[in-house]
């Protein structure tokens, strides 16, 4: 099992990949799924690598398989079958089953026996039953061919690599919604600066008026009206007194007038960050109501994000050609005394793990020769490493944040060379803020968001969240920080 490797392993007429957690299994059915592997695949063929490279980047997709489409009943039942549950015998977990099949066996598609991707649909529907199915093809199959009785409805290569091929990239619409991932669990991700500083403002509106209706503290008790101490997690010995009606009184409460300010926030937990992804969502994603209501460091919430985003950034980077990727907040975790959402943790977060995903896909590039020279890399590429150095600052003249983002890959002289070094270690730049497209241009679009500044320093990526200190209009001696927009 591939387990937490975001490569494809070989085996045999079959590319698999997986891990440990999500539910979505994707299986695809093609004679040429092995085009995956080519970077310089026919046209008929670049429909194929997108579903992988995207599906795989959410996190409830647990495994992705290719596997080779037969032309007989034979090797249909006595090879294919057998592969695929064998396969997903080894994946395990809960599974949710997806299956796109080509339809031909080949090019010639006025031949109706070479559609024999209707014969392994129709068979797989017994063998797996509850799973969903689509053609995944060029052009479709002969309407005398199909099951009326069991539409099937057909996506398109060609539509699926146009999609891909965007700036922005992503899968058609029909695809997405083949996968249940046409509606994805609200995000925190694409609330801006300004609003997030509203929705901050609100909190602490609502939290006064709790505090007042349920006086839970004297006018003059410093603090008081920082109610979140008063819920599950939020950090403080209160939170075990307070019976649970009054406790889902105020978080009903809190979450109307958030809602009133972003949306998404209806759909957030309640009290605690979530592990697992819902419907496409990160945990990272949702910060919980009880989060957006907590100005002080008890609930540990940015740490809480930082380290669901630093586990799913590990597992996307292990790669035959090992990343090893480290955080300073690992190193020293009481680093944070601001440990609260003064700023939009989830945007900032969501372009971290953009441009994460971005430098394994270079990574992989490095093994082909051309491409190594192109980026300078002179011996064979044995690993890459990936660095967050993140700093708290707290002085007179400037209060924040900065996080300063290292990367660079590592070669080998394997072949014993003479006219070259032993060993090499290339930075791998970052393109400033008006040069870059792709990827990296939508992680810095999430770091505008987030309200943070953008600079590149030599081979460094340097993001910069300033802060303002705030004194509660009520106690002055009660005093917060707040994202101040850059």
């Amino acid at each position: 099992m591939s387990a937490n490797n975001h490569t494809l392993e070989r085996r045999g007429k079959s590319l698999v990949w997986s891990r440990d957690t999500g539910s979505r299994v994707i299986v695809i059915i093609d004679d040429e799924f092995l085009q995956v592997l080519n970077p310089r695949r026919p046209v008929r063929a670049t429909g194929l690598r997108p579903v992988f490279e995207y599906m795989s980047q959410l996190p409830d997709t647990r495994a992705v398989g290719y596997f080779f489409l037969p032309d007989n009943d034979q090797h249909m039942k006595e090879r294919l079958y057998p592969d695929i549950e064998g396969w997903l015998k080894e994946v395990g977990g809960t599974q949710r089953l997806y299956f796109l099949v080509d339809v031909y066996h080949g090019h010639d598609a006025s031949d109706e026996r070479s559609a024999f991707g209707v014969n392994v649909l129709k068979y797989f529907r017994t063998c797996f039953p509850g799973s969903k199915f689509a053609y995944l093809n060029t052009g479709g199959a002969p309407a005398r061919l199909l099951d009326v009785g069991f539409p099937v409805r057909s996506i398109l290569k060609g539509d699926v690599a146009q999609a891909y091929g965007l700036d922005s990239p992503t899968l058609p619409k029909l695809m997405l919604e083949f996968f249940d991932v046409d509606r994805p669990s609200p995000t925190a991700s694409t609330i801006d600066a300004a609003t997030w500083k509203k929705l901050r403002a609100t909190a602490a509106k609502v939290c006064r008026l709790i505090n007042v209706e349920s006086r839970l503290h004297d006018a003059g008790d410093a603090g008081g009206w920082m109610w979140a101490h008063h819920l599950p997690h939020g950090g403080d010995w209160w939170g075990t007194l307070v019976p649970e009606e009054r406790q889902r009184l105020w978080t009903d409460q809190l979450r109307e007038a958030l809602y009133s300010v972003a949306p998404a926030a209806d759909q957030f937990p309640d009290y605690t960050w979530e592990l697992e992804a819902d419907n496409g969502a990160a945990g990272w994603e949702r910060p919980p109501i009880r989060a957006l209501a907590q100005f002080d460091e008890y609930g540990r919430d940015l740490s809480a994000a930082f380290h669901l985003l630093k586990n799913e950034v590990g597992s996307i980077i292990k790669n035959d050609v090992t990343i090893l990727f480290a955080s300073s907040l690992s190193a020293n975790p009481e680093s944070l005394s601001r440990d609260y959402l003064w700023f939009n943790m989830s945007a900032l977060a969501r372009g971290l793990f953009i441009l994460a995903h971005s430098f394994r896909g270079e990574v992989n590039k490095a093994h082909d020769e051309r491409e190594k020279q192109r980026i300078g890399l002179q011996l064979p590429c044995i690993g890459a490493r990936l660095f967050w150095h993140i700093t708290e600052m707290d002085d007179a003249e400037h209060k924040g944040l900065q996080i300063r983002i290292h990367q660079y890959l590592l070669g080998w002289n394997k072949n014993k060379e003479k006219d070259k070094p032993c060993f090499q270690r290339l930075d791998y730049p970052f393109l400033s803020e008006y040069e870059a497209t792709g990827q990296v241009k939508k992680a810095y679009e999430y770091f505008r968001l987030s309200g943070a500044k953008i600079d590149v320093q030599d081979q460094t990526l340097l993001l910069t969240l300033r802060a303002a200190e705030c004194r509660d209009e009520i106690n002055p001696n009660v005093s917060y920080w707040e994202v101040v927009e850059q």
